[in-house]
């Protein structure tokens, strides 16, 4: 009987553990929520001064052509391979360290797979996420930071 009781609390106390570890999560992600800041007027600004893209004619109505349901950029040559982000630096590893790296390789016709070739996500991130890991940055601020500093520009000079 004493085994039975002893069981049935060490399973109860399981549970209450496991439900425990289940809100956390959600606690953390309003908290998280709860702390951040509205955006800025300055980066509001920004945002709306950011152009449309026009769609061309052809891809709009009825008769627009399709996009593939899936597509596959690993089997690319120039596609780098899958790497770890660090920190809060998910737009930077997107911008640059997939894209832009992809984009440059493309046009270069280099291979994604060798060091070289791969450009450094913290290269932008670190202009604005103030010395902290869990700072964010914005992908179009990490755009313009490439932009204002001719970023390929520099680069085809410096590989020269």
């Amino acid at each position: 009987m004493r085994i039975t009781k002893l069981l049935l609390l060490f399973f109860l106390l399981i549970g209450f553990y496991m439900q425990a570890q289940q809100l956390q999560p959600e606690q953390e992600r309003v908290f998280y929520n709860k702390s951040l800041e509205k955006i800025s007027k300055i980066d509001s600004v920004y945002l709306c001064g950011l152009p449309q893209l026009p769609i061309p004619e052809k891809y709009t109505g009825p008769n627009a052509p399709l996009l593939p349901q899936s597509l596959d950029n690993s089997t690319q040559s120039c596609f780098r391979p899958p790497y770890n982000q660090a920190g809060y630096s998910c737009g930077q590893a997107a911008l640059v360290g997939y894209n832009y790296t992809y984009e440059v390789n493309r046009l270069r016709e280099l291979p994604g797979n060798v060091s070289e070739n791969q450009y450094p996500t913290h290269f932008t991130w670190n202009f604005w996420n103030s010395a902290n890991l869990y700072g964010g940055v914005s992908y179009f601020t990490s755009m313009e930071i490439m932009h204002g500093l001719r970023w390929r520009e520099k680069m085809d000079d410096w590989l020269q």
